[in-house]
């Protein structure tokens, strides 16, 4: 059962709706499986002016503006952990400012079983790149409609820890549906099926032999589903550790729903 759940949270303003959905998806995670909940709220260094660049009015303006980035990053701070307590959920929150977020990243998700991310422009500069080298998994937070959670399997390594994954994490008992697309889409969405039912889960399957890109198909079936979650490997079953750049992945980064990306 997981025991430690970590929520990367930006400082600077973001959409109101995925820094919403954000703390709202970890802290539901956390408090079903009584996990602990690590917040990290981080600011980002990467503008800090040098001293060539640097007018006394300029340094004014960025001091200015750093003090607010702070001021901001700790009324964040303070909002989520009362919100863990009201909660129930057990909370440790702490602001970081750096100019490496992957660095950060890296080197703290060693300590939880989930990593929990929101959306907006200042993540996804850096999380595909997390993604090559992600050793947990992650919840790119988002929309979660009222359907069964999609799993795309692919029959790869990735695809098939996804399906453990899933299970560990607690979050296959209320309805699965298996996607498997191209021309192994018959035998690799057996295997899913079969993987569930010895988990005493009767999964759903969808096969589409052929099509458009993947990603659109998945896509495509996450809408006609009203899925709450969408499930899938970072890599496809040939397991080329840059297969996520400029494929399926990359191009569901881009939506709106509730992503489960499993190493």
């Amino acid at each position: 059962m997981p025991a430690r759940v970590l929520l990367l949270l930006q400082a600077h303003p973001s959409s109101f709706d995925a820094r919403a959905q954000a703390r709202g998806q970890a802290l539901a995670f956390a408090r079903a499986r009584e996990a602990e909940l690590d917040v990290v709220v981080l600011l980002d260094a990467s503008s800090r002016l040098s001293g060539a660049e640097a007018s006394v009015t300029a340094l004014f303006t960025h001091q200015e503006e750093g003090d607010d980035a702070w001021h901001h990053a700790h009324a964040l701070s303070a909002a989520v952990a009362e919100e863990a307590r009201a909660a129930g959920v057990a909370c440790t929150v702490r602001d970081v400012e750096t100019a490496h977020p992957l660095a950060l990243l890296s080197e703290t998700e060693a300590a939880c079983d989930l990593v929990v991310l929101e959306r907006g422009a200042a993540t996804l500069r850096f999380l595909p790149h997390y993604l090559e080298g992600a050793s947990r998994p992650c919840l790119l937070a988002g929309r979660q409609g009222s359907g069964p959670v999609l799993v795309a399997y692919d029959g790869g390594a990735a695809s098939a820890r996804s399906l453990q994954q899933l299970l560990w994490l607690g979050l296959g008992h209320a309805g699965v549906t298996v996607l498997s697309l191209g021309v192994d889409a018959e035998a690799d969405a057996g295997v899913a099926k079969s993987y569930f039912a010895a988990h005493a889960i009767a999964a759903q399957c969808v096969t589409h032999p052929s099509g458009g890109h993947p990603a659109i198909q998945i896509g495509a079936e996450a809408q006609a589903l009203d899925a709450r979650l969408v499930v899938l490997g970072v890599r496809g079953r040939h397991g080329w550790r840059r297969a996520l750049t400029g494929s399926t992945c990359r191009r569901l980064l881009q939506g709106d729903r509730a992503l489960l990306l499993v190493p």
